[in-house]
């Protein structure tokens, strides 16, 4: 199994612990999937979610990720998601 990149590892360090560990964590089995834009979305997610975007725009790039991928990491942010 693939790791999850360590440039996306440490961009969500911005997120609280048991946030970023509950994101990773679903990340974990597409990781093979986590390419630059994917990492990049996911980045802008974090900073986002720290910044206090609205629900809507955390969408919006969760959206932004190939399906596979969204599926995986949207439970874990499901309480974000909904407002």
């Amino acid at each position: 199994m693939a790791e999850i990149p360590q440039k996306l590892i440490d961009s969500l360090q911005v997120l609280d612990p048991e946030l970023r560990n509950s994101i990773l964590e679903a990340l974990a089995p597409v990781a093979p999937e986590l390419g630059d834009r994917e990492q990049a979305v996911l980045e802008r997610l974090a900073n986002g979610i720290v910044g206090g975007a609205s629900p809507a725009e955390l969408n919006a790039f969760v959206r932004l990720l190939p399906v596979t991928v969204s599926r995986a990491v949207q439970p874990a942010l499901e309480h974000i998601l909904e407002g």
